[in-house]
């Protein structure tokens, strides 16, 4: 089992201010204190192109925090179809992203084939979060899942966006995943709202 940690772009994305000399002193003291046995891929940011805030696309920022995860963590990135323009980004950045992870909702739109192709065009894996996956059906979720694989993704997850699996809804989505994916790299990601996070993540690794 790989385990991503996501605390960079989090820190953004609930309005928590922080700077992108704060969020590489974060990167530093993870380097430093947490091996990649434990944590395999550090999310550094967004690469949405909609905003200019802090740890959105930014190309130095970038470059720094990929150079402080080399040798140690696997950088990937973030973004939401179709706020990310591919036009703004350079391509001799993205290229040194292990994966990009994109959040699609809970419908694979067809909107993402161009950024799959951009992507892979630059030897770089893809993922797709379909979220609040606690509120579809079996059927919808294979749905899903067929549609990302057509598109050629690398890595599905399920996630837990309302943080309330149970283990037993734990159990249902990482078999469903496991039984199903194909070629894909299966995953969840998970949520600590009723504190049940690493119970749910014991459950997932036995099954995916």
């Amino acid at each position: 089992m790989n385990i991503m940690d996501v605390t960079l772009r989090e820190s953004v994305y609930y309005g928590k201010g922080l700077t992108n000399d704060d969020a590489l002193e974060y990167l530093y003291m993870l380097k430093k204190n947490i091996p990649n046995k434990w944590i395999q891929f550090v999310e550094i940011g967004y690469i949405n192109t909609d905003r200019d805030v802090p740890l959105n696309y930014n190309e130095e920022y970038y470059n720094r925090a990929i150079d402080i995860c080399e040798g140690t963590y696997k950088a990937t990135a973030m973004m939401h179809v179709p706020k990310a323009d591919m036009s703004k980004w350079n391509p001799d950045v993205i290229k040194r992203l292990s994966l990009v992870r994109v959040v699609v909702g809970q419908h694979v739109p067809d909107e993402l084939k161009p950024y799959v192709d951009y992507v892979h065009g630059l030897g770089v894996k893809m993922s797709v979060n379909i979220t609040y996956v606690a509120d579809l059906s079996n059927e919808t979720v294979l749905s899903e899942m067929k549609r990302a694989a057509d598109m050629g993704i690398d890595y599905i997850f399920c996630a837990d966006s309302s943080g309330s699996f149970s283990p037993n809804s734990s159990m249902r989505i990482s078999r469903l995943l496991t039984d199903n994916c194909g070629r894909m790299i299966p995953g969840v990601h998970l949520h600590d709202h009723m504190n049940m996070a690493m119970a749910n993540a014991q459950i997932g690794r036995a099954h995916v």
